[in-house]
């Protein structure tokens, strides 16, 4: 069969909604590749409820380790490509190093804590400083 035949089946509507999901499909795809950037993320270090440390991320192909005091020791923060992790640390500093096999984060929201040395760390944009509640509450 001819294309002519089938285009007496396509409707104004048929294009509309074609158009409209290509155009959702290239927004979409621009939002994901070029919308986030993770240069304006930043790594936060709270121990006993206080931040220690407020760090931004290594350029790209970059480590770097931060020590900070933990009640029981010291505790090594590493950070390569856009991720974070907590070293492992000597068994008197934390016993079962939960922390250190929770491994790498590199979203905003994710979190490691350590509880015998009360350490949380977690990566925050700072849109994430200025919000009272999050996404959900409004």
């Amino acid at each position: 069969m001819e294309i002519k035949s089938y285009l007496k089946y396509i409707k104004l509507g048929d294009i509309i909604i074609t158009v409209f999901l290509i155009a959702s499909v290239i927004v979409s795809s621009g939002w994901f590749w070029f919308g986030n950037d993770y240069n304006e993320r930043v790594v936060i270090v709270e121990v006993e409820g206080q931040v220690v440390e407020e760090m931004s991320f290594p350029s790209e192909g970059e480590e770097k380790v931060v020590t900070v005091d933990v009640p029981r020791g010291e505790a090594n923060i590493e950070l390569e490509n856009n991720r974070v992790r907590v070293q492992r640390m000597p068994r008197e500093t934390c016993p079962q190093g939960i922390c250190a096999d929770t491994g790498w984060i590199e979203h905003t929201g994710q979190t490691i804590a350590c509880v015998p040395n009360q350490m949380v760390v977690y990566i925050e944009t700072p849109e994430d400083e200025e919000r009272e509640f999050d996404g959900i509450t409004g």
